[in-house]
């Protein structure tokens, strides 16, 4: 070639190439659409398609138009629809005899189909109509059932081999299957009713065993229903739990039986004091409890709490001649302290608080009332050096209440020291060991007073206003009687034994500090009253109480209290509940 000569350039021979391939391409689609089938029309343009393939689409067009005159004439049945399915299976044909696939024919067959699909539905409804009909107007239960099948058949051959018709219902289906089920399943169920209510009337005659057998097919039945058909308004699980437990009932039944008996026999060896035997007898009846709680829990005999508590009686019971020697010891605790008998008295508190811890520990679950017991020993224990002491200081100090037999009070106010000596504190605002003990709330004087009542043996307590006034009566009448109270120059209080005591004996019943009685005998209702460094004359005299708050905590406010001649009633009750 020679080199002056232009060689052509790439993008020509590349459109070349193009150009080529589209020719080809354009040339195949070409001989492909020869292929295809041809009408029969008039003109040389038309589709020409074989014969044989065009008469298969004539009749099944003629058919098609016989059906649309059937349609005219009035309701469609099964020998109108075999006209449409003859055209349907002629427009088959038409189609396999094609040389090609044709979308128009195809798309005419499925118009065809979903026709008969939509008329075939509507015959089929109206069969099941009339079968739920006659099924309901049915008396026999067996004829109803078939003729509900019948239906629910209809319905289903619906949903499954004409699903494109508007008759295709799902929701109606599933309720015709619903009652189908339930009528099935309702026999099942009244069987099972009439066995639970045979069950009960054996139970009630004391055939057990046959009632126990009754229960259980019922409950079978239930469950059965329950498991295939749950969606059933029949299908009960709390029925067939009920059910299980009636025969857990009856089977539990016999020895609940024995269990209560053997309860009646403990009772009664209690009430003749034979407390080891009862609780032989307790013994027994927990472990039948026991047992019957493990072998039926579906048992409403079935008790874990019951079993507990057969086990605390048990112990009460077999505790209860330890209980009566501790009452024994606290009797004789009483007497010695009574008569100041105090190296007697710490012999009895060692013994009591030894064999209180024993109790405690070798009957621990027991519900005899001891505890307060141990609160008293073990208070006592631990002040065994200062018994003497406080009853010492007590008993020197204490004058009979004038017209009041049997009751003295304290001649002063509770001094520091003595208040000190029995709580191991002092809340007084204005300390002094002689000085009146103040500054201190309800439920502290409560405690106090019930710490000395324990060392007394004897009932102590907060003086009422009647005896207050009454043990006062001298010192308002007492013309020399020096008050302390506003007015009287003084600012702090004086030790309770200062000054003169009254013609009865008492100090301080007016002035110095006021004191805390009971309002009345049948009320928890208390103030202070006699008035003290802050009252004026005029107001002490009157006695007339304010009320304290619980919880009320006043420097000026005191208190003393009273004994009782009686002794203090023993913390363990004679007869506590097994």
């Amino acid at each position: 070639m020679s080199p002056h000569r232009k060689r052509p350039s790439p993008n020509r021979i590349n459109w070349l190439i193009i150009t080529l391939f589209a020719i080809v391409v354009l040339g195949v689609f070409y001989g492909l659409s020869l292929l295809g089938p041809r009408s029969a029309g008039k003109g040389g343009s038309d589709r020409i398609t074989d014969e044989k393939a065009l008469s298969l689409l004539k009749e099944s067009r003629t058919l098609e138009s016989e059906f649309d005159d059937l349609l005219i004439q009035g309701v469609i049945d099964r020998g109108d629809l075999e006209v449409l399915g003859r055209a349907i299976v002629l427009q088959e044909d038409y189609i396999d005899a094609l040389p090609a696939r044709d979308f128009l024919a195809e798309g005419r067959l499925e118009q065809l189909q979903n026709r008969y699909s939509e008329y075939m539905g509507e015959i089929l409804s109206r069969d099941a109509q009339r079968a739920e009909a006659e099924a309901r107007a049915a008396e026999d239960p067996g004829q109803k059932l078939a003729r509900f099948r019948d239906a629910l058949t209809f319905r289903e051959k619906i949903r499954d081999d004409f699903g494109t018709s508007s008759q295709n219902d799902l929701a109606y289906l599933a309720r015709l299957q619903r009652e189908v089920q339930r009528m099935e399943v309702q026999p099942m169920f009244d069987r099972s009713v009439h066995l639970e209510e045979e069950g009960l009337k054996l139970a009630e005659k004391g055939d057990l065993n046959e009632a126990v057998r009754k229960f259980s097919d019922a409950a079978a039945l239930q469950e059965e229903i329950n498991r295939a058909y749950p969606s059933l308004a029949l299908a009960k699980p709390l029925r067939a739990s009920q059910l299980r437990e009636k025969e857990a009932e009856v089977l539990s039944g016999e020895l609940r039986r024995q269990i209560d008996e053997l309860i009646r026999e403990a009772n009664d060896l209690v009430y003749e004091k034979k407390y080891q035997d009862a609780a032989t007898l307790f013994s027994r009846a927990r472990e039948m409890q026991r047992n019957l709680s493990l072998e039926y829990p579906r048992s409403p005999y079935a008790s874990r709490a019951r079993e507990a508590n057969l086990r605390v009686r048990m112990q009460n019971a077999s505790a209860f001649s330890s209980y009566e020697r501790l009452r024994n010891l606290e009797g004789l605790l009483n007497r010695s302290l009574t008569e100041g008998n105090f190296q007697e008295a710490k012999l009895l508190v060692e013994q009591l608080s030894d064999r209180i811890n024993q109790f405690e520990v070798r009957y621990s679950l027991s519900t005899l009332p001891v505890n307060e017991l141990s609160s008293r020993v073990s208070y006592l224990k631990r002040k065994e050096r200062y018994l003497q002491e406080i009853q010492s200081s007590i008993s020197a100090d204490v004058v009979p209440v004038p017209g009041e037999p049997g009751i003295q009070m304290l001649a002063t106010e509770v001094p520091q020291y003595l208040y000190e000596l029995v709580m191991d504190t002092n809340p007084s605002r204005n300390v002094g060991g002689e000085l009146p003990t103040e500054t201190v709330t309800l439920d502290e004087v409560d405690l106090f007073l019930e710490r000395i009542g324990w060392v007394l043996s004897r009932r102590t307590r907060l003086p009422t206003l009647e005896e207050f006034r009454t043990a006062a009566e001298m010192a308002v009448e007492a013309e020399d009687f020096r008050i302390l109270s506003a007015g009287a120059g003084e600012n702090s209080t004086r030790p309770v034994h200062s000054l003169d005591a009254d013609p009865a004996g008492f100090y301080h019943l007016l002035g110095n500090v006021s004191e805390i009685v009971q309002i009345s005998p049948e009320s928890e209702e208390v103030g202070h009253v006699g008035g003290n460094l802050r009252t004026i004359r005029s107001q002490i005299v009157e006695l007339e109480p304010v009320s304290v708050e619980p919880g009320e905590r006043n420097r000026m406010v005191g208190f003393r209290f009273v004994i009782e001649d009686s002794l203090l009633d023993l913390m363990l009750p004679p007869d506590p509940e097994i």
